[in-house]
């Protein structure tokens, strides 16, 4: 439908005023730009994206997927980089599965302070997705060495061959998470980084 003159110059005015609120906050700001740099730190595949950034023993590390884009693909890695300043990176990982996209890499702390990779792992068969199966790698006390990915082990009440748990927080020596998948989604939890249980559904 349509917009009216008086349309037009109601969406004209709230424009307007956005624009001077925008302005207004960012001169209110000190030396807002003055601060603000931009750097890449990594750019070696053709397609390089969803990060996820943790400090773990005085390092930083960042974590992401690699591809030759972004969907489909049975190509999917996931690159592990660390920083002891945030200005110099290197590799120190990189996971892969054959015959798995191994996609969303996210990274936490375990509570016997270990780096643990939670990834997605989408299975493609001429660009139609056949499955989804959650993979996992854990480092080892140093930070510096992971272990090849394996498959979640998920509690059969909700295990349906499209499950995706997407990052893990812990609290109280378990780790928590979000199943989502076959049109549900789940809370659920791990002790040990590997197994996870059902804990309930979400509406």
């Amino acid at each position: 439908k349509s917009l009216t003159m008086k349309n037009w110059f109601t969406l004209l005015f709230c424009l307007t005023l956005m624009s001077c609120n925008t302005a207004q906050n960012v001169a209110k700001t000190p030396n807002n730009t003055n601060n603000v740099e931009v750097t890449k730190i990594w750019d070696a595949a053709p397609h390089n994206a969803f990060t996820d950034l943790i400090r773990f023993k005085g390092a930083f590390y960042c974590s992401f997927r690699e591809g030759s884009r972004h969907v489909p693909g049975t190509n999917g890695k996931a690159r592990i980089l660390r920083s002891v300043d945030g200005e110099k990176w290197e590799s120190i990982a990189l996971l892969e599965k054959t015959d798995i996209d191994l996609r969303d890499p996210k990274i936490s702390v375990t509570p016997d302070n270990r780096i643990m990779v939670m990834i997605g792992g989408s299975v493609y068969k001429n660009s139609k997705l056949l499955g989804m199966y959650p993979q996992v790698s854990i480092s080892d006390a140093s930070g510096l060495n992971f272990s090849a990915p394996e498959p979640a082990i998920i509690d059969s009440a909700i295990a349906s061959g499209m499950n995706w748990i997407w990052r893990i927080t812990w609290h109280n020596d378990y780790g928590y998470g979000i199943d989502y998948g076959n049109r549900f989604v789940h809370l659920v939890r791990t002790k040990d980084g590997k197994t996870f249980e059902k804990v309930c559904k979400l509406d």
